[in-house]
C-alpha cells in the first residue's frame, strides 16, 4: 500500500474481531470414550483493503486512488464434534460445519459471497484396531463448492485480434461439490524405546475428478473442467521416541 502508483499510503491495517461460544462433554457419562463438541462463531473483518475507481490529490498531483480501507467482512456459522476414540476396536468422529462469509467494498452495498465461502464441510473418520499393531482407516470428505464468478460472453477487440472475457456478477455461481473417499493402513514396530510406524495412504480411493476451475475457449463461448488429482496413493514412514 506504499507504492506511489499501484497503492494508497492513507491505506489502515485491517481489523477484525472473533467470538466464539461452545460447549462440550460426554452424554453417556459411564461410556467416556465417546464425546462431543458444539460451537457458533462470528467474525466480523473491517478497513479490508478494495479497489477504487476514484481520483484523489496527493502531492499536488490529481492520481488514481487505486485503493480504499472500505471493505467489510462477515462469517458466521456453526460446528459439530461427535468423537468416538476408544483404545480397542473401533474409532472415529464426524465433523460438521455450516457456516456463511460475506464481503461488501463499500458501505451501503450488498454482501456478497466471499471467494473461499463453503456452506456445508463434512468430515467422517471410521477406524478399527486390527491386532498385531495395525490399524485400518476410511475417511470421507465433504465441502460445498468454492464460488466462482462466470462468464457470461465476450467482446471481439479488433485492434489487438483478441476476444476480451465478460465476467457476470463476482461470485455468483459455484464449482461443484468436493467429495473425496480416502484409505489408510498404519503398521506399528513397538521397539524397546521407540516406535516405527509404516503407513499406506490412498487419497481419493474413487477416482473421483473434483473440479477445481474452470479453462474457457479463445472466445469464451466453452468452458471445460479442471480437475484435482487422481486416486494418489504414497508410502511413508514415522519414528517416535
Amino acid at each position: 500500500t506504499d507504492n506511489r502508483v499501484l497503492g494508497n499510503p492513507r491505506i489502515r491495517a485491517q481489523q477484525a474481531i472473533h467470538a466464539t461460544l461452545g460447549v462440550e462433554g460426554n452424554p453417556i457419562p459411564r461410556y467416556r470414550p465417546f464425546r462431543f463438541e458444539v460451537n457458533v462463531f462470528y467474525k466480523h473483518l473491517w478497513k479490508i483493503a478494495v479497489g477504487s475507481t476514484q481520483n484523489v490529490l496527493r502531492e499536488g498531483k490529481v492520481v488514481p486512488e487505486a485503493y480504499i480501507d472500505e471493505g467489510e467482512g462477515r462469517v458466521y456459522g456453526a460446528d459439530l464434534l461427535l468423537r468416538h476414540d476408544g483404545p480397542k476396536y473401533l474409532y472415529g468422529w464426524i465433523s460438521y460445519t455450516i457456516m456463511k462469509s460475506e464481503r461488501r467494498d463499500h458501505p451501503g452495498e450488498p454482501w456478497r459471497r466471499f471467494q473461499y465461502d463453503q456452506t456445508h464441510i463434512l468430515t467422517l473418520v471410521l477406524g478399527y484396531h486390527l491386532p498385531w499393531e495395525v490399524d485400518v482407516g476410511l475417511r470421507l470428505r465433504y465441502a460445498t463448492g468454492n464460488p466462482t464468478t462466470p462468464i457470461v460472453g465476450s467482446v471481439y477487440a479488433s485492434d489487438y485480434d483478441v476476444y476480451l472475457p465478460i465476467p457476470g456478477a463476482p461470485f455468483s455461481q459455484r464449482l461443484p461439490d468436493f467429495v473425496s473417499l480416502d484409505l489408510r493402513i498404519d503398521k506399528r514396530f513397538v521397539l524397546k524405546s521407540w516406535i516405527l510406524s509404516v503407513y499406506i495412504d490412498v487419497a481419493n480411493v474413487m477416482n473421483r475428478r473434483n473440479v477445481e476451475a474452470y479453462n474457457y475457449s479463445y472466445d469464451y463461448s466453452r468452458r471445460t473442467a479442471f480437475g484435482g488429482l487422481p486416486i494418489l496413493p504414497s508410502l511413508g514412514l514415522r519414528a517416535s521416541f
